[in-house]
């Protein structure tokens, strides 16, 4: 269990006051927190003891601030990508430039011992009123990726992503159906032959656009089409070439 302690001392002819928090960790060691007030005590007292019951806790001096352990991360992925091993330099350019400009203005300076899922949501919430859904997916997953190597170096026993559910936004976009006149335009256009163009190349481009229209087809099912699935007297015939 943890106690709450008053400490007075002489510092400058002056009188100064402390709260202190002690107790012993997990692994048995006794340790100390200093607090300017009684009330800040407490609530340390509180927050410590929960944390070595959940087998949760690290001590301040144990851990880094967000910031710290987030650059630790960044070099340990430029390694991986000078050596090949499943880091790309794009990837490694956007986590760069995700933790600059999204995730450290906002959660920076918080220790990642303290990080928790509703300082990671509220950050997301806030991002949400700048960048579209889409975006967030990318702070999201440097955020999950920093705490996952903090863990592994021992700077946090926390993961706030299994402590509570975190949102991302989603929004629900609608693709306009085409209307007769528009399918109409495109078969029409798919036509035409362009500037320079191949005869071979437009039937192609006509081909492809008949397709989508009328059978609803992917482009990647109808670039894997082949003439054997192809119904017609022609290609039973054999008239039919690749």
């Amino acid at each position: 269990m943890a106690s709450v302690a008053k400490r007075e001392w002489m510092h400058g002819g002056a009188k100064k006051i402390a709260w202190v928090v002690r107790y012993t960790d997990q692994g048995g060691k006794r340790r100390l927190k200093t607090c300017a007030s009684k009330k800040a005590a407490d609530k340390e007292r509180l927050r410590i003891e929960k944390e070595i019951e959940d087998d949760a806790h690290t001590p301040d001096v144990e851990t880094l601030l967000f910031r710290d352990a987030a650059a630790a991360w960044l070099k340990d992925c430029d390694r991986r990508r000078m050596i090949g091993d499943k880091m790309a330099t794009t990837t490694y350019l956007s986590y760069e430039r995700n933790l600059a400009s999204k995730v450290n203005p906002k959660i920076g300076n918080i220790l990642i011992s303290r990080l928790s899922s509703q300082s990671i949501q509220i950050m997301l919430d806030e991002l949400s009123l700048k960048y579209k859904p889409n975006t967030l997916r990318y702070p999201y997953i440097v955020v999950q990726q920093v705490i996952r190597y903090a863990r592994r170096k021992n700077w946090t026993k926390r993961d706030p992503f299994a402590e509570e559910p975190i949102r991302l936004p989603r929004t629900v976009t609608k693709v306009p159906i085409p209307s007769i006149a528009d399918l109409e335009n495109l078969l029409a256009a798919s036509e035409q032959r362009g500037y320079a163009e191949r005869e071979l190349t437009r039937l192609q481009k006509s081909a492809l656009v008949t397709l989508g229209v009328f059978a609803g087809m992917r482009r990647g099912e109808m670039a894997g089409l082949q003439w054997q699935f192809i119904d017609s007297p022609a290609v039973r015939s054999g008239c039919a070439t690749a």
